[in-house]
């Protein structure tokens, strides 16, 4: 009988730690890093598979907290993040949006990369992603809110380093990101994630 029951807490253990890995991976390898910098390729395409947008830039960030997306092509644009502020900058406009990040999903790989990622289990559902490269790790995250603009996020490792993500929103468009050069715990100045708006910019409060 001793046997028995051991045997059942063991097979519930294991099938508890199982149910547990995804999350507690992607945990991992999120919360490995306190900088990290590299290039991205960006593109978005429609829910028919359409390419709409491509764009190229340099990825920023300092856990926790701290977030700069610098676009410079096709167009240029800035995106910072420090807290729970978001800074938008458009050059081309002579433009800057100011906003909260709890109202920004659009600006999900900073909320990802960059935030407090014991909060991802509250809201995604986590799931591992098969692969053929075993130095690869990919991993879906599900979001529980139907009415999420990010319905489904896919992020990619490779070596324990962010490669990929791919976010598909609720009217079907996808965004897929490319990174590479990545490099982590190098020094980074809090400057970088600082911005003040050039003279003569319209300021907008979102």
């Amino acid at each position: 009988m001793k046997k028995v029951l051991s045997a059942i807490a063991c097979f519930y253990f294991l099938c508890s730690s199982a149910f547990a890995l995804p999350f507690d991976e992607l945990n991992k390898m999120l919360s490995s890093f306190e900088t990290l910098t590299g290039e991205f390729d960006q593109v978005l395409s429609s829910d028919k598979g359409r390419v709409l947008q491509e764009s190229t830039g340099k990825v920023m960030i300092s856990r926790p907290g701290k977030f700069r997306w610098d676009q410079v092509s096709p167009l240029q644009q800035l995106i910072i993040v420090s807290g729970n502020d978001v800074t938008i900058f458009d050059p081309e406009l002579e433009q800057v949006s100011k906003r909260s990040l709890a109202h920004s999903m659009d600006v999900a790989p900073a909320l990802l990369l960059s935030g407090n990622v014991d909060k991802l289990d509250a809201l995604f559902d986590v799931t591992h992603v098969d692969s053929a490269d075993p130095a690869e790790s990919w991993f879906r995250l599900s979001s529980k809110d139907a009415d999420s603009l990010m319905s489904v996020i896919v992020l990619g490792f490779k070596f324990d380093k962010i490669s990929a993500m791919q976010m598909r929103d609720s009217l079907g468009h996808v965004t897929e990101i490319r990174f590479s050069h990545v490099l982590i715990n190098s020094p980074l100045s809090n400057i970088l994630f600082e911005f003040t708006a050039p003279d003569g910019v319209d300021v907008i409060y979102e």
